[in-house]
């Protein structure tokens, strides 16, 4: 609840807050890399941090059983640095990025994984399945939210990145306890 109330609050800050904060890329550039963290708590106004808010606790109330508070923050790790890296390096177009939105994917798509390896292994393959739905649908030019908000514009390609951060983040973790 904490996590999803610091991103709720992020819709309070001056707009010249956000901006300073925002993933902006010739200022990450430029050194200022605590944007490549502050990116993912700020976002375009509080209808934007309540719809991330309100995925943020969804998807940590699916994949509880899967997940302690250190996995949680394994995966958040990994699914940031996922948008992160790929924005800089493989979409050198976007020059600015704000919310939670890859991450959350992120966070999907690593509990999604760990119940596929773990002991509910129907429900990890159904929340993967929903995941490439959604992903492909967005792939192909469709929004799930592009409609419903059409104020703020939707960038998949850090949904992508983020399921691939969170994936990857698994992976890690499931590498980690093979060796234990």
């Amino acid at each position: 609840m904490l996590v999803a109330a610091a991103i709720a609050a992020s819709a309070l800050l001056p707009e010249g807050a956000q901006r300073a904060l925002r993933y902006d890329r010739a200022a990450v550039e430029a050194g200022e890399s605590w944007r490549l963290v502050s990116a993912h708590f700020v976002h375009l106004g509080w209808r934007h941090a309540l719809a991330n808010g309100a995925a943020w606790i969804l998807i940590v109330s699916i994949g509880r059983p899967f997940a302690s508070p250190w996995v949680w923050l394994v995966l958040s790790l990994a699914s940031a640095a996922g948008v992160d890296a790929g924005l800089l390096w493989a979409y050198p177009q976007v020059e600015w990025y704000v919310g939670a939105s890859g991450v959350l994917h992120g966070l999907f798509a690593g509990s999604a994984c760990l119940a596929l390896a773990g002991s509910d292994v129907k429900r990890g393959a159904l929340m993967l399945a929903l995941l490439a739905a959604k992903l492909g649908w967005e792939a192909a030019g469709g929004g799930v939210l592009q409609a419903a908000a059409p104020d703020f514009p939707v960038l998949h390609e850090a949904h992508w990145l983020g399921a691939a951060g969170g994936l990857a983040g698994a992976m890690i973790l499931l590498a980690g306890r093979r060796r234990l």
